[in-house]
């Protein structure tokens, strides 16, 4: 996902062979946050750029969004604590660096 909004989203596709056209509609359109399903219905392909490595698509979403009670952790310190610590933990996978590259780095 590269951006997401209200009513628009934007992602990556890498499969050479899916071919999505403009105003394609996708039916079965889902998004999913930390593991929990927070959209799901239909989106209209509304942009599209190739870099043929990857394409860019943007969709417009049709339907409304799940319920998803985003305070509810806040009601439960247990649970926003754990998710707190995931997050930390998904964060420390993008931005860990290995130590072969420090080494390298260094003695540049």
């Amino acid at each position: 996902m590269l951006r997401l909004e209200r009513q628009v989203a934007a992602f990556e596709v890498y499969n050479p062979y899916s071919i999505l056209q403009l105003s394609e509609v996708l039916s079965e359109f889902q998004i999913f946050m930390a593991d929990r399903l927070v959209y799901s219905g239909r989106a209209v392909v509304s942009s599209l750029i190739n870099t043929d490595i990857m394409l860019i698509c943007e969709a417009t979403l049709d339907e409304a969004w799940l319920d998803v009670d985003i305070f509810s952790p806040l009601n439960q310190p247990d649970r926003l604590r754990g998710e707190f610590a995931d997050f930390l933990k998904e964060c420390d996978k993008v931005h860990h660096i290995l130590p072969p590259y420090k080494v390298a780095v260094a003695d540049v």
